[in-house]
């Protein structure tokens, strides 16, 4: 593995990895939309400093999809065997959190399927996702691209399930303390 891996632009690089996760997410977004509709979203209950970590998260997921342009998979390296089993791990984690949310009432908690070991499986699978790209193409840089991310995404979890509190309160509350944030306390 390297810092920064070579840049050759090719069919064969990790923009092939990032196609589902960048369809993942824009499903992902139409569902929370749909979801919220007519009501505040949990956007609406960012502070200011959240909202810049919130752009920050974009400007780096944006970065990510650029570099992975430019970075070869591996194919002919256990590297790549590990880390796109990793990936396929991570995007079937987001997906199937994507579809039970998708397919829950809009008036309840989502508290069935992947939502019983993690109270957030999308963030989960996107951090297995990013991990496996990492590791399929070898590059220490988008490694730390994803610990930078998931340091951000834990800090907008805080407001998200603040405004979780809000809404179901108790039972909010009581599934936070049955369920952990991401897969163990």
């Amino acid at each position: 593995m390297s810092l920064v891996s070579a840049f050759n632009i090719g069919f064969l690089n990790g923009w092939l990895l990032v196609l589902p996760l960048i369809g993942s997410l824009i499903l992902q977004a139409r569902v929370a939309g749909v979801r919220e509709k007519g009501e505040k979203s949990s956007l609406d209950y960012l502070s200011t400093t959240e909202r810049n970590v919130l752009f920050l998260m974009q400007t780096i997921i944006s970065l990510s999809y650029v570099y992975s342009i430019f970075l070869p998979l591996r194919l002919d390296t256990t590297f790549f065997y590990i880390g796109f089993f990793v990936y396929l791990v991570g995007l079937s984690f987001s997906s199937q959190g994507i579809l039970r949310f998708a397919n829950s009432s809009q008036d309840s908690l989502v508290v069935g399927g992947l939502y019983r070991f993690s109270r957030h499986p999308m963030y989960v699978g996107w951090l297995f996702v990013y991990v496996g790209i990492g590791i399929a193409c070898m590059s220490w840089l988008y490694l730390l691209l994803t610990t930078f991310l998931m340091i951000l995404v834990h800090i907008l979890v805080k407001a998200e399930e603040s405004w979780c509190l809000e809404k179901y309160g108790d039972d909010y509350r009581e599934y936070m303390e049955k369920t952990p944030k991401w897969l163990v306390r």
